[in-house]
């Protein structure tokens, strides 16, 4: 017998499903979604299979479905909208719009009925239908639009206003803080890098150890956390909980590249090796999941691996556990990763996340055994664990290749590999940046995707652009390639001339450049500036602007950057540490550059680089002797040669005010440790 069970024929984004909802006279209900998000599987397992949903889809409405990682310009306005309306937001998001655009009604999940006071998708396609049958009868019906973004009339912040701006965002980030478990606010808790290096920075420059306690605590916590994957690395999206323990799943390949710079950041600022562990383990993740034949990174790494699945592949019974470990090995992997306490599934109470419970010297303590023993016992378990897992279907990793995970990844993960001396992560990093721009800069700025045929897509997006840039401003610092920099001037440039509105801030896309299709009801330009939690791409353009005037050595670039920041501060007033990127950017603006240049070959030079690399500051340029560095550092201050009968040194220089060379580590460290200290005054 034939299935004759009705389907949801799902349109692409774009003019013409519109131009069909308008001859045809219907309402567009518009999907927005993710291959990752957990929860758009759930509403497309039920709501979207229910047949009397499907009935009334079909025919009475045009669906069109959109993934947000393809079309975040889309994302971006209409989260704007249904929250401004329902004061719902995030994915799945569910929206009812007509032809032109304008919001009708929408929310997030809905179920296919009404359950638990929440209305069911059926009533509201229902009830919609009806509204939009009589609204020529009625005198229409209530519908919204999208409004300007931010107020055209430039503003800008002054001195007093800056510094009550700064002090506020420190102080939004304090109140918010979790002293028992760290991070900021309660559950569902997700993490904010930018505050984190906020956090860093302004402890560093005010001398405030509240700060950096708050910071090294919050990355310890995730780091112990189920939200860090213990047996395959990597971070999952966020916690269900405060604890840090019970995670969403997916993995998403730019939360990656951010948590790598904040635990680079707390390695350089504490030297502690266990933060250097977990970038080495984000890296392994990197390179074992997310990293594609061809160059370049995956965007993400789904939730589940079937319909119906919460994120199995990741967790554990008792059961299964004791089938593959010895009983030696049971009792210490029980106690190091918590099972059958914190990290028991709240709908599956034999499934456990692995965190970490106890460590090995309290284990082994315990349990009266030696702490060698127990090491040698974990990682014989970890490695069973590890292996019985790779047996399992894997969730799907989505292989499209994004601008913006790309770029901050490639900039990230040249970071570590300097850091650990890794020329072939260098060179991973160097492919996935290099893969938007090719041998020359296009004059539409860096595509949104990169297909595996070479094709190039989607063109005239901000966050593309500060994403890429900032990837080739690392890359020209830690490869001292030329090539790079000159890149990455070509592309703030053009964001500058494109991007940049009457207000003094940046639009989310470009006049004239831009080839998606933005409909009447969300065509006005959104400007984006708070974190969210992810780097608002305001305060990455003027991060990189203030990071090229550092490698150029020019003050135009830095000019440039603090009238971005003077723009966005007046628009952000209760943003709180959602407005961290801008605090930080401001910061920078306000603190002189530290710059390291290191001179020679071999031994020498390998121990001056791996500590200035090392070295904490929160404005802080290390190059090795090349053009690029003969431009960064005020003129003469950076011999050519090494001075007679010496292998390598080191030149340390704090805005313009340079030191005598330094030979060795010891003298380096005097140098270090002489520039860049500052009081709270001088601070923001």
């Amino acid at each position: 017998m034939v299935d004759a069970r009705r389907e949801i024929h799902w349109r692409p984004w774009g003019e013409e499903a519109f131009s069909d909802a308008r001859k045809l006279g219907r309402p567009i209900l518009l999907d927005i979604g993710a291959t990752w998000c957990h929860w758009c599987h759930v509403m497309e397992e039920t709501t979207y299979s229910d047949e009397e949903v499907t009935r009334l889809v079909e025919e009475y409405y045009i669906p069109v479905k959109v993934d947000r990682d393809r079309n975040p310009e889309v994302d971006r306005r209409y989260q704007f909208l249904v929250g401004s309306v329902t004061g719902e937001g995030g994915w799945p998001l569910t929206a009812i719009l007509t032809p032109e655009g304008d919001l009708i009604t929408g929310g997030t999940y809905f179920p296919p009925k009404d359950t638990g006071g929440r209305p069911g998708l059926r009533r509201i396609l229902r009830d919609t239908h009806e509204q939009w049958k009589g609204r020529g009868k009625e005198g229409g019906m209530d519908t919204y639009r999208l409004g300007v973004g931010e107020p055209k009339a430039p503003l800008s912040a002054d001195s007093t206003a800056q510094g009550k701006f700064f002090q506020g965002v420190l102080d939004s980030l304090q109140a918010s803080y979790d002293d028992a478990h760290g991070g900021f606010g309660h559950a569902p808790k997700f993490p904010h890098p930018l505050s984190i290096t906020l956090a860093f920075a302004a402890g560093k420059m005010r001398q405030d150890d509240r700060l950096a306690q708050i910071a090294v605590e919050t990355l310890q916590r995730m780091a112990e956390g189920g939200v860090f994957d213990q047996l395959g690395g990597g971070f999952h999206r966020y916690s269900v909980d405060h604890g840090w323990h019970i995670p969403h799943f997916e993995k998403l390949a730019t939360d990656q590249a951010f948590h790598l710079r904040n635990y680079i950041e707390a390695f350089e600022f504490t030297g502690e090796d266990r933060h250097l562990g977990v970038v080495r383990e984000i890296v392994r993740y990197l390179r074992e999941v997310m990293a594609l034949p061809e160059g370049g990174f995956a965007s993400s790494q789904d939730a589940d691996r079937s319909p119906g699945d919460d994120g199995s592949y990741f967790t554990w019974s008792r059961k299964e556990l004791l089938e593959i470990l010895t009983r030696d090995e049971w009792r210490v992997f029980q106690r190091r990763y918590g099972v059958d306490t914190e990290g028991l599934m709240p709908h599956s109470s034999d499934q456990n996340v692995l965190f970490q419970l106890f460590p090995p010297e309290e284990i082994a303590s315990s349990l009266n055994i030696s702490l060698d023993a127990t090491n040698a016992l974990l990682t014989s378990a970890i490695g069973k664990a590890q292996s019985r897992r790779k047996d399992r279907k894997s969730p799907t990793v989505d292989p499209t290749r994004y601008a913006v995970p790309n770029g901050y990844l490639g900039g990230a993960l040249a970071l570590a590999g300097r850091l650990s001396a890794d020329l072939e992560l260098i060179g991973t990093a160097e492919k996935a940046v290099e893969l938007f721009v090719g041998k020359d800069l296009p004059q539409s700025g860096v595509p949104h995707e990169v297909r595996p045929d070479g094709t190039r897509t989607g063109r005239g997006i901000l966050e593309d652009q500060v994403a890429i840039a900032s990837g080739l401003l690392d890359l020209a610092e830690v490869t001292g390639k030329a090539t790079y920099l000159r890149s990455a001037g070509k592309l703030l440039e053009f964001i500058q001339t494109k991007f940049r509105d009457s207000s003094g801030l940046l639009s989310d896309i470009a006049d004239g450049v831009f080839d998606g299709h933005i409909p009447p009801g969300a065509g006005d330009k959104r400007f984006p500036l708070e974190d969210a939690p992810l780097l608002s791409p305001n305060s990455a353009a003027a991060i990189a602007l203030l990071r090229y005037a550092d490698l150029t050595g020019t003050s135009e670039p830095a000019t440039a950057a603090s009238a971005i920041i003077s723009s966005a501060i007046p628009h952000l007033e209760g943003a709180g540490f959602f407005a961290s990127s801008i605090a930080l950017a401001q910061l920078i603006s306000q603190t002189e550059p530290l710059k390291v240049g290191v001179i020679g070959k071999g031994p020498a030079f390998s121990e001056l680089l791996e500590i200035a690399v090392r070295h904490y500051y929160p404005r802080k340029l290390v190059l090795a002797a090349s053009e690029l560095a003969d431009q960064a550092f005020p003129p003469g201050s950076l011999p050519a040669t090494v001075s007679e009968g010496k292998k390598a040194m080191a030149i340390v220089c704090l805005g313009q005010r340079c030191l005598a060379p330094a030979y060795d580590v010891s003298e380096l460290k005097e140098r270090l440790a002489s520039l860049g200290k500052t009081t709270p005054e001088t601070a923001p």
